[in-house]
């Protein structure tokens, strides 16, 4: 019989070494499981529709979605906009069912969606300029307020700017370049933004471009 020897530190072999013994797949980099998420969310967004969600995915996060699909080809929009567009009037309503059970208004019902709305502009998809605030400084918005979509029809200029001084795009100088303009601006996040520099880069015409690290693009040589 033997005494057996605990190990003071947990020995892990590496992942390639299971990948060519067992005929494991290497596990897929941090950056390519995050690049899944996104196309996984994007593929959501292409495809949520109210009238085939079941009640109790009547949440305000997938009106959310709903939204961002809707609002990602306009400029700008407000609240009155969005309610008379059939699709979404019915998803404002669903949501209001789904959350007040025993019975809801018309107030209810723009309240709903003006929830959604605020969490547009939380995750920095939306911004409101000259916005006004509440006695706690928190932004109000209300439905005759006019909202401006982040997107390449108001960053491309920017972000082309950027890319044709040095061949190189920082995610982040970007974001405090943006956030420095304020009226609104300020409101924007780097994950928003980084979805607008790819599209941009992306659709330069006989240009390549590549995310050497996540937030950091450089041109290709072609």
């Amino acid at each position: 019989m033997f005494k057996q020897r605990v190990l003071a530190k947990p020995w892990i072999l590496p992942s390639s070494i299971y990948a060519r013994n067992r005929g494991h797949k290497k596990s897929p980099p941090a950056e390519t499981v995050l690049l899944v998420e996104k196309e996984e969310e994007k593929s959501l967004i292409q495809h949520i529709d109210f009238k085939k969600l079941p009640p109790y995915a009547h949440s305000i996060r997938n009106l959310k979605l709903l939204l961002l699909s809707h609002i990602k080809d306009l400029q700008r929009f407000s609240p009155v906009d969005l309610l008379t567009v059939d699709e979404i009037n019915y998803a404002v309503t669903c949501v209001a069912r789904h959350d007040l059970p025993k019975g809801f208004t018309e107030r209810d019902v723009t309240n709903v969606l003006l929830a959604a709305l605020n969490l547009l502009l939380r995750d920095g998809n939306i911004i409101v300029p000259k916005s006004t605030a509440d006695k706690n400084g928190k932004t109000c918005v209300a439905v005759e307020e006019t909202f401006i979509v982040v997107g390449t029809w108001n960053l491309a200029a920017t972000i082309k700017s950027a890319a044709k001084r040095t061949g190189v795009v920082v995610v982040r100088d970007i974001w405090k370049k943006i956030v420095s303009w304020g009226n609104g601006w300020d409101g924007t996040t780097k994950g928003v933004i980084g979805v607008v520099v790819e599209d941009v880069l992306n659709r330069m015409v006989g240009e390549e471009w590549m995310e050497t690290r996540p937030g950091v693009w450089k041109k290709v040589d072609i």
